[in-house]
């Protein structure tokens, strides 16, 4: 009896309440985007690089749940925060468009993400940058970011070249950090400074002699 008395007191709340948590609306739980890979092959030549291909828009989907509704899906592609984790590669705008900014191939993670339950969600794609399969033999077209037995210097750099080859190029890149607040790397020698407790991308660009870059990136923490 005392169990059917408290269900009769919550049914009720929620019909004189109605906007109490009883009909509240259904929570963001995940966001998928799409296309979940993406590639653009550049084409590069003496006044810079173009790329084959031209359609790289991305779409976020959010799917929404909550006890006691009907799970739902959204487009929220104009309602999401985008985030490309390497824009020395690429860009994306506010609705979701990625452009290549330069001649530099490799990998970076684009991001989106929106309030949701228990916090913020987040939805990741790969977006990739490639030169075309008849790239000149040697050409490093994709870097490696390896810890190395060095302290001071705690990373090296093994790049891969056209034709499958691999030759380290630790001593030829030109490195970076996105978070300098947390660390910093020295843009020649890669000596690394750990300046507070933080999370920072460590970004590495080799130029071949023709101007054409290969970037490679390198997630650090740095601890309490």
């Amino acid at each position: 009896m005392r169990y059917r008395s408290l269900l009769g007191i919550s049914l009720l709340a929620c019909a004189l309440v109605p906007f109490t948590s009883c009909t509240s609306s259904p929570s963001l739980t995940s966001i998928v985007i799409t296309p979940s890979t993406y590639t653009i092959t550049l084409a590069t030549s003496e006044s810079g690089c173009g790329y084959y291909g031209g359609y790289w828009s991305y779409e976020a989907t959010g799917y929404y749940t909550h006890p006691g509704h009907t799970a739902k899906t959204e487009d929220i592609t104009d309602q999401v925060t985008w985030t490309s984790l390497a824009p020395i590669m690429v860009t994306i705008s506010s609705t979701g468009v990625a452009t290549p900014t330069g001649c530099a191939t490799g990998t970076s993670q684009i991001t989106a993400s929106a309030p949701g339950f228990n916090g913020t969600i987040i939805g990741a794609s790969t977006f990739t940058v490639q030169l075309p399969a008849s790239s000149d033999v040697g050409r490093v077209t994709q870097l490696s970011i390896v810890p190395s037995q060095n302290q001071a210097v705690p990373f090296a750099v093994t790049g891969k070249t056209a034709d499958g080859g691999t030759v380290d190029v630790t001593d030829h890149v030109t490195w970076s950090s996105s978070n300098p607040q947390a660390a910093t790397i020295d843009e020649n020698t890669g000596a690394v400074t750990m300046i507070s407790a933080g999370k920072t991308t460590i970004t590495a660009i080799y130029t071949n002699a023709d101007g054409g870059m290969a970037m490679g990136t390198k997630a650090l923490t740095v601890a309490p």
